[in-house]
């Protein structure tokens, strides 16, 4: 009965808690082939080792849906191995708009991640926030990231990169002209990769939503900044709480 119910469905949302009895993934979508949306939501009581093997054969099921459009696998302790099983498939989702990874322990995985990122050309929308990919992990990311033109929504908070990461970003995201949301808090970003960043802004004509709070820049990374946001005219959402702003960065953003 649930086979023929989803089978007019155009979006699944598959719930469970982690000591119920294991659902098969590919046996529940391989007939599915209109469902558009997915969002596999397991409830994990703790860290739970077995995470990657529920992760494989959802992932595996995802790759048989040629529709998918939308896929959230957020809040699944996904790691490295997961990782791998993700990104095997992902190339295959090239109708995917819409991806959300939001906390993870990718970690580690995030090369094969991005290598997987890669096909997805079609995506406006990516979550990877809190996976804590380092410098050489968003710089990865980075890489996929120019050829996502249609990216409108990107979310890398809590990614654990600095000036490094910050300035590999702003070379490829020069590219996303349609960027209408960044979230780039709670990370070590000081004044120098505010000013890499600041300097592509203006080619972000749509941006709306600007988040830069729980970073290390000061007066210097708010005079650049301020410079930049002139160009925004479209940005009505901005969070800059919790830096080292002070008064004469405050003063700088206030002219």
């Amino acid at each position: 009965q649930l086979r023929e119910l989803l089978g007019h469905a155009g979006s699944i949302v598959l719930a469970k808690r982690a000591e119920a009895t294991r659902i098969s993934g590919e046996d529940l979508i391989r007939d599915f082939n209109r469902v558009a949306h997915l969002a596999v939501i397991l409830q994990w009581q703790g860290p739970n080792r077995d995470a990657d093997a529920h992760i494989d054969g959802l992932t595996r099921a995802a790759s048989l849906t040629t529709s998918l459009v939308s896929l959230d696998l957020s809040y699944n302790h996904i790691g490295p191995d997961g990782a791998v099983s993700l990104a095997a498939v992902l190339g295959a989702c090239t109708s995917l708009t819409h991806l959300d990874l939001t906390y993870n322990w990718i970690g580690p995985g995030v090369e094969v991640l991005a290598g997987g990122l890669g096909g997805c050309k079609a995506l406006t929308h990516l979550d990877l926030n809190n996976n804590h990919f380092g410098d050489g992990g968003i710089g990865m990311i980075a890489d996929a990231l120019g050829a996502y033109t249609a990216l409108r929504y990107l979310d890398l908070g809590h990614c654990d990169f600095g000036d490094e990461g910050a300035g590999r970003l702003a070379e490829m995201l020069v590219a996303c002209t349609a960027l209408s949301h960044l979230d780039l808090n709670s990370n070590g970003i000081f004044d120098e990769g505010v000013r890499r960043l600041a300097g592509v802004m203006d080619e972000w004509k749509e941006l709306a939503h600007l988040d830069f709070r729980d970073n290390y820049f000061g007066a210097e990374g708010g005079g650049w900044l301020a410079v930049a946001l002139v160009k925004c005219k479209k940005l009505s959402f901005l969070r800059l709480d919790s830096t080292n702003l002070g008064d004469e960065g405050a003063g700088r953003l206030a002219e």
